[in-house]
């Protein structure tokens, strides 16, 4: 089983090594030198960075946001599961967790977004059982497909 704990300073070499392991993220969010700044945006959003271990072995870390102002809605913002560990099923457990919080809360659905171009983040979120909704354009104008997960 997974355990999780909120970010903190401290975990900023993980999350630095999560992303000098992932070109597609750094193409999509931020590089290791962007870090901070990227951060400081997420701050605004009122959401909870966690950091996702195994018998203390950090694996991924993620991000939630309670309440969305476009629908009023739980989200998942980021799911980023270290090199080493991802194909072996803790991103999904990381995402199940992650839901079975929300409904216990009574929520009835829970929400992501991807990039339209990156197939294989959508065919995760499928395994993990979200749905393609819509597609929607961000702030840059960027097709983005929203993805539902039934709770």
């Amino acid at each position: 089983m997974l355990s999780f704990k909120l970010y903190e300073k401290d975990d900023q070499p993980f999350f630095e090594k999560l992303i000098q392991d992932s070109i597609a993220w750094q193409e999509e969010e931020c590089s290791v030198s962007d870090l901070a700044s990227y951060m400081q945006k997420y701050e605004m959003m009122n959401g909870q960075w966690t950091l996702w271990s195994k018998i203390g072995k950090p694996l991924g870390i993620a991000f939630t946001v309670d309440w969305a102002p476009s629908n009023e809605k739980p989200w998942i913002g980021t799911i980023l599961v270290d090199g080493q560990a991802r194909k072996k099923g803790y991103g999904k457990q990381i995402v199940d967790e992650i839901a079975e919080r929300y409904k216990k809360e009574g929520h009835d659905v829970l929400f992501a977004a991807v990039p339209l171009q990156r197939i294989e983040w959508m065919k995760f979120l499928a395994m993990c059982g979200f749905e393609q909704f819509k597609v929607e354009e961000n702030e840059r104008n960027q097709p983005y497909m929203v993805m539902t997960r039934p709770l």
